[in-house]
């Protein structure tokens, strides 16, 4: 009996699985991808709070509006493929705050990456694996790096950090 219920749920489970899949294509179909630079401002979307967004290669979660109208976000993922990286420091009315858990991680064409003033976090294994990255430009906003955020990254020549940063 019991392995007629665990058959019937895997069917189940299966089957939603599946109808979420194929009612999802359309929408994934129709989607646009853009590079920053093909990016106007009429395409910055009216950001929501806990709501995640993608621009110019980046994902990012809106996390907390300011007084002034403004939000804060965190960059979630980053599916470009420059060797040379600028994080944006603001997209729109979204000030970028952190830099999220595996952002960057085990992308093996980032060699330099610049990350602006605002930026306040970095998180966990954030770089983790970035085998070719040689240099990393950190703010003075910059108030806590977490563990592993640069964990395997064997190519650097010289990086320079405040050891109150890691925590």
């Amino acid at each position: 009996m019991r392995k007629r219920v665990n058959k019937i749920i895997s069917v189940a489970l299966s089957a939603t699985l599946a109808f979420g899949v194929f009612t999802a294509l359309p929408m994934s179909a129709n989607a646009v991808v853009s590079t920053a630079s093909e990016v106007s401002a009429e395409a910055i979307p009216k950001h929501e709070l806990y709501k995640s967004y993608t621009y110019g290669g980046y994902k990012y979660r809106i996390v907390g509006q300011k007084s002034n109208g403004r939000f804060n976000a965190w960059i979630e993922s980053y599916s470009g493929k420059s060797a040379s990286v600028n994080v944006p420091a603001s997209v729109g009315d979204c000030d970028m705050v952190g830099i999220d858990n595996n952002c960057f991680s085990f992308n093996k064409t980032l060699k330099t990456i610049i990350v602006p003033k605002g930026i306040a976090e970095i998180g966990s294994s954030a770089f983790l694996g970035c085998t070719a990255l040689t240099s990393v430009s950190l703010p003075s906003t910059l108030t806590k790096i977490n563990f592993w955020a640069f964990k395997i990254v064997q190519a650097f020549r010289h990086f320079q950090f405040r050891q109150a940063l890691f925590r």
